[in-house]
């Protein structure tokens, strides 16, 4: 069938949109070069994660992808989430007439500049890991829907990184012409019936994951403290962190996305509205709402899931939003194309819908990228730049921790800190700051370190000292770190 649109004017579109693209990424690079944070997040080994989170492919690509520069890396992460998104797309579309290239390039953008990504990407070689099995199996389901290669994927890619594996479901996604030939009734069952696959495969992820610990370690052993913020002792722990998670999920919607996910919904539904009551198009009404629900029934899942074991949902499982305003995207193209409307109207108005959900996402990964270098990176030359004199001369230092107060929380979902243990910051391999900023202080040959505020307010008395001391001289490299001279009884006063 022939393409829905092929005017000469949009011939060089997806030449600019990868040329964009490859801008993009080098801002984003040369701005805040995420491949300089660890690799895996791993110090001690990589079976670590191994024997606490049941990650037993980790070992392996560990083992191979070590040496990879992170820079390299992170380039090579973002374009293969482009590339999943698109090989996705373009099965979906194949022999179609709502085919374009335009769209083809344009609509994955909508996967990529999430927060969730972005923050995921603090360990680059850690995700390229699992984002190479995805875009791996999406290549080799590119002609035709996969459950096998769906339920495979899940379980591997759940045994190197769970965040991602719940991607693996659009895999198992039927395309366009496919659904046009199913009845009505068939397609909503179609989705439903992927739906309750992808929930069994991720079962079966966790069952083989832990068979995997069993094997190796001859027991189970459990889950971290930080990672089991709310463990399950009791089927009423086990509803509870439902509910929280359930909770956790509308506070999320409604404090970052609602005027935007609104707006698309709208927009979705006045175009499914003119299909259904003007140009009668049910059949296409139905695959765009059976498209639609998969993706909301999809970004409830990931939530829902990470509840029975209490654990915390870290910002980065934002990425599913990513893929759900992917398939939103996809919803509104169908929607409009069965208008029949003249070619020049449907382009344009299905990149305006491209736009209005990633132009917000874009903007909070921007900000959150800020805040996230500022919060965790070049600590040891900023302490240089408003060093008050040599380690052998001090006691120690006291920091003032000020993160919880002033980041910026009203553009980014706020994480739980509640795990944090200043106390333990030698050890810290999070994006805690007392960690990172605790690694930065013995490199520099401070020994004695003392964090105050944030969630453990640290040794009172040496906590005092910092009271009402104005914090005036800032390091350039991280205007975070402050300095306010040194106490009476030789001890280096900071702020964070």
């Amino acid at each position: 069938m022939s393409s829905i649109m092929k005017p000469k004017y949009l011939e060089p579109l997806p030449a600019l949109v990868l040329f964009t693209f490859a801008i993009v990424l080098a801002f984003l690079a040369r701005e805040y070069g995420f491949w300089r944070h660890d690799a895996w997040g791993y110090t001690k080994s990589e079976f670590l994660e191994f024997s606490e989170n049941a990650r037993w492919l980790a070992p392996i690509f560990h083992s191979a992808t070590k040496d990879i520069p992170h820079y390299f890396s992170w380039l090579l992460c973002m374009a293969m989430a482009w590339g999943y998104g698109y090989v996705f797309m373009r099965r979906f579309l194949a022999g179609s007439r709502l085919e374009n290239k335009a769209l083809l390039y344009s609509v994955p953008f909508v996967v990529i500049f999430q927060p969730g990504l972005m923050e995921q990407l603090g360990w680059p070689i850690h995700t390229l890991a699992a984002i190479f099995l995805l875009f791996l199996f999406a290549l080799l389901s590119r002609n035709k829907a996969s459950l096998l290669s769906s339920g495979v994927a899940t379980v591997l890619v759940f045994a190197i990184l769970q965040t991602l594996s719940f991607l693996a479901v659009l895999l198992a996604a039927p395309g366009y012409n496919t659904l046009l030939g199913m009845k009505k009734l068939k397609v909503v069952m179609t989705f439903f019936g992927i739906l309750v696959f992808w929930g069994a495969s991720i079962l079966v992820s966790w069952l083989v994951s832990k068979l995997a610990q069993y094997v190796y370690f001859g027991s189970l052993p459990g889950l971290p403290e930080w990672r089991s913020a709310h463990p399950v002792k009791s089927p009423l722990d086990l509803y509870n962190n439902v509910v929280k998670n359930l909770v956790d999920f509308v506070e999320h919607v409604t404090f970052i996305y609602s005027p935007w996910i609104l707006l698309a919904v709208v927009s979705i539904f006045v175009a499914l509205g003119v299909a259904l009551f003007v140009k009668r198009k049910l059949r296409e009404l139905v695959i765009a709402a059976s498209i639609l629900a998969f993706g909301v029934c999809f970004l409830l899942s990931v939530y829902v899931f990470t509840a029975p074991m209490g654990t915390i949902i870290a910002d980065r499982t934002t990425f599913t939003f990513g893929v759900a305003f992917f398939l939103a995207a996809i919803a509104f193209y169908v929607a409009m194309a069965a208008l029949d409307l003249n070619d020049k109207w449907v382009f344009p108005a299905s990149i305006a819908f491209v736009l209005l959900v990633s132009l917000q996402p874009m903007y909070l990964s921007y900000v959150n990228m800020k805040w996230y270098t500022a919060f965790s990176s070049d600590f040891v030359n900023a302490l240089q730049e408003v060093e008050e004199g040599s380690p052998r001369d001090l006691k120690g230092v006291v920091v003032e921790i000020n993160e919880y107060a002033e980041k910026i929380e009203w553009d980014r979902w706020p994480i739980d800190y509640s795990y944090v243990r200043p106390d333990k910051y030698k050890f810290m391999e999070s994006l805690n700051s007392p960690g990172r900023l605790g690694r930065a202080f013995y490199e520099l040959g401070y020994d004695e370190v003392h964090f105050c505020g944030g969630k453990e307010p640290g040794d009172p008395a040496k906590c005092k000292l910092v009271e009402g001391v104005p914090f005036e001289r800032c390091a350039r490299s991280n205007p975070r770190i402050c300095t306010g001279g040194i106490s009476d009884n030789r001890y280096w006063l900071l702020r964070f």
